[in-house]
């Protein structure tokens, strides 16, 4: 709920804000199974607020709504690439491309407590891998309070 101060100016709650809950991204490269859909291995954290975050795969420890962002930079040839979310086991948003280096998404959803979510990559080129830095492949994850 705002509060009024002076009037015209309104403050608004800290909680009242989505909270950044996991930023997390590739220290080192990663090589992308030919063929088949790769789960990627966040192997680095620059937060985990509540401990929810482990080798790529974040597990809700509340129920509520969540909203991830992920961004991964390939090497290699990309011919054939995809991505998706997956939200305890099901596949949710699919990005398929044609030829990319780079790739990503966001995806809202409502999570219950215990559900996991994961970004995963799909190439039909053995030899490609994703890329290291926090710049170029990270994910990170807010929860609305």
């Amino acid at each position: 709920m705002a509060r009024k101060l002076m009037g015209a100016i309104s403050i608004v709650p800290e909680t009242d804000y989505p909270k950044m809950v996991v930023q997390a991204y590739r220290n080192t490269t990663q090589a992308i199974s030919a063929d088949t859909f790769t789960t990627v291995t966040f192997d680095a954290e620059s937060s985990d607020a509540d401990g929810e975050h482990s080798a790529g795969v974040y597990t809700a420890g509340t129920a509520g709504w969540r909203h991830f962002d992920a961004f991964i930079t390939t090497t290699g040839s990309q011919t054939g690439t995809s991505s998706r979310w997956l939200v305890s086991g099901e596949s949710r948003d699919l990005h398929a491309t044609t030829q990319q280096l780079k790739t990503g998404g966001s995806l809202s959803v409502y999570l219950a407590a215990g559900a996991t979510v994961a970004f995963q990559i799909y190439t039909t080129n053995a030899g490609a891998t994703i890329s290291s830095g926090a710049s170029v492949s990270y994910m990170n994850v807010l929860r609305s309070t």
